[in-house]
Formats: structure tokens, sequence, C-alpha cells
């Protein structure tokens, strides 16, 4: 069948009757969210491995799906106001929604201010909710490009001032360094290496403080970037040897070895 926009008021009326007895249930909250998951996970999958005809192919394209799991859980966020599961994939979700332009500068969806606000109040009531805290501060610097660096530093901060949660605070800092960097390479490369330094300096005493296998895989983006190639390749190897699961890392460790021409290191991480 053809699939096209889900967001209709056929949709809006059928779901919200549903949701009206799905929300009789609180244990029912972290089953929308799973079903949101579930639909966005196929989403994500390379539509190469579902041939036609081949059973379980997705019935709809991608982006499609993506919506459809994004308005499961504006849906499902209606019936359970703050739900944390729901407020945080929501956001991420929007923050996939729009592109760039004509000369690569990302634009956003009008939907993501909301979420962003909806992230913001939960952590006021969870403000040790690491997961929020780090996606809220990668979401501001990527939507705010002159202040979204100090808006990321300052979410950061509570969490590095606190003894027992410092290390994943240094990494959050870290992270919104590196993202910051990345957008000031061209226009103002001093500065962006300048943070790029300052996110290795975090890393690194996130590393010295729990050994975090992402402190080690951001180390090694960070040394790479500062030309430490070598550096980076032993960075990279712990953060797989910590993780192995981790396919990003898998690939980022090929391409750091293919870089330095050790091949069967290469084929091996691949």
């Amino acid at each position: 069948p053809v699939v096209d926009t889900f967001d209709t008021p056929a949709f809006r009326a059928l779901s919200e009757r549903a949701m009206r007895e799905i929300a009789t249930t609180p244990a029912n909250a972290l089953a929308v969210n799973d079903l949101a998951v579930a639909i966005v996970t196929t989403a994500f999958a390379d539509p190469a491995l579902f041939p036609t005809g081949t059973a379980g192919r997705p019935l709809a394209a991608s982006g499609d799906l993506r919506e459809a799991a994004a308005e499961l859980l504006d849906l499902g966020l209606a019936s359970f106001p703050g739900d944390r599961a729901m407020t945080i994939n929501l956001a991420y979700l929007r923050s996939l929604e729009g592109g760039s332009d004509d000369v690569g500068v990302p634009f956003f969806s009008d939907l993501l201010e909301p979420a962003i606000a909806a992230l913001e109040a939960s952590l006021e009531t969870a403000p040790s909710d690491v997961t929020a805290r780090w996606l809220l501060a990668n979401l501001v610097v990527r939507t705010d490009p002159e202040h979204g660096l100090d808006r990321a530093t300052a979410i950061a901060q509570p969490v590095i001032d606190n003894a027992e949660t410092e290390a994943a605070g240094r990494i959050i800092r870290a992270d919104s360094l590196l993202l910051a960097a990345d957008r000031n390479r061209t226009k103002s490369p001093f500065v962006a290496r300048s943070e790029v330094r300052q996110a290795r300096d975090d890393y690194d005493r996130a590393i010295e403080l729990s050994g975090d296998a992402a402190a080690y895989a951001g180390r090694a983006v960070a040394l790479d970037l500062l030309g430490s190639r070598e550096a980076a390749l032993e960075a990279e190897r712990e953060a797989v040897r910590l993780n192995p699961d981790s396919v990003p890392w898998r690939l980022r460790l090929a391409q750091l070895e293919g870089c330095l021409g050790q091949i069967g290191g290469w084929r091996q991480a691949a």
C-alpha cells in the first residue's frame, strides 16, 4: 500500500481516540515510547536490506516512518505529559528534521524549538538526568551559532561541579566544543583549534576520573583534528576495546588504521 502523510485529520481522530484508552493505564507510556523507537529503528535501516517482496520490508519510506514515530511521541506526551523517554526521543527526532541551504548552513524544523523547551523543562524537574543534559547541550550548539556554546557550557557546568558526575559533565562540554569547532573551522580556524584543545583536555580529565569509553572515542576525534593521528588511533582502539559493540567506533578505528597504512588492523576492525 502507498503510505501518505501521517498527520492528517483522519489520523488525528483515530489516534486521539486510541490514546484516550491507552492513557488510562500509566504503564502504557513505556509501550508507546517503545513502539515509536521500533518504528524509527526501521526507518534508519538500510532499504537494501529489504528487497522488494521480502517479508518484513517496511511499508513506508524512511522519512514517513520518522514522521510517524515523531507524531506518535507527540501524541504520547499529550497523554503522558513530561514522560522522560518520550521527551528525549521526540527532541532527538525533531533535530533530524530540516536540512541545509545552498551554502551549507543548516536549518531546522519549527517543531524543534518546542521540543527543546520541553527538554529544558524536564531538566528542571530532573537536574541529574545526564542523557537529557547531553542532548540539550548538543541541540543548543547546533541551533544557536552565536551563543550555543556558552549555553551548552552552562548546561554542563552543574554536572561538572558534582564530583560524582564530573566525568559525564566533562564529556558533555567536550562534545559541545567539538561541535562548535566543526562550525568554526573555516571562518575562525584558530578559535576552532583552541576549542578542540579544550575538548581534548576535558576528555583527558574524564578518562582520568572514569575511564569512560566515550571519553576515549572523543579524545581520538580531538587528537585526529590536532594532527596527532597515531595517538588518536591508540585512543580509538581503547574505546573499541571497552565497547566492542559500537559500530561507529569500529568504523572510525578502521578509518584511522587505513590512514596510517595498517591494513591488517583495518580489516580486523571492519
